[in-house]
């Protein structure tokens, strides 16, 4: 049975039968070379902001080479994020404290 952190993670990147797929929903799934950029900003504003799940990078799980490029370039740079996400939520929030406390009507 899954615990409840398991429960809330919310996988956007896999694979799946030699196929790179992202979701921004959990829902639907769609081949990983017809991202957009759209897409991309979607899947990055939840790295950010919610629990982010993908499967590593495996090259031999993926068949096609086009898919096998965008799939690794996506995952190292999301993993980027991921790993930073916290640093920058502490950065942004030491900017607007700054200015919330300027700015605060007394």
């Amino acid at each position: 049975m899954p615990t409840k952190t398991e429960e809330q993670l919310m996988k956007h990147l896999r694979i799946s039968d030699g196929t790179a797929q992202f979701s921004t929903d959990d829902d639907e799934w769609t081949d990983i070379e017809k991202i957009s950029k759209d897409d991309i900003l979607k899947l990055v504003d939840l790295a950010l902001n919610s629990d982010f799940e993908l499967d590593a990078y495996e090259k031999e799980k993926i068949l096609n080479p086009a898919q096998d490029i965008i799939y690794r370039n996506i995952v190292e740079k999301m993993g980027d994020l991921i790993s930073k996400r916290d640093r920058f939520k502490d950065e942004s929030n030491q900017f607007y404290a700054e200015a919330i406390q300027k700015y605060r009507i007394s």
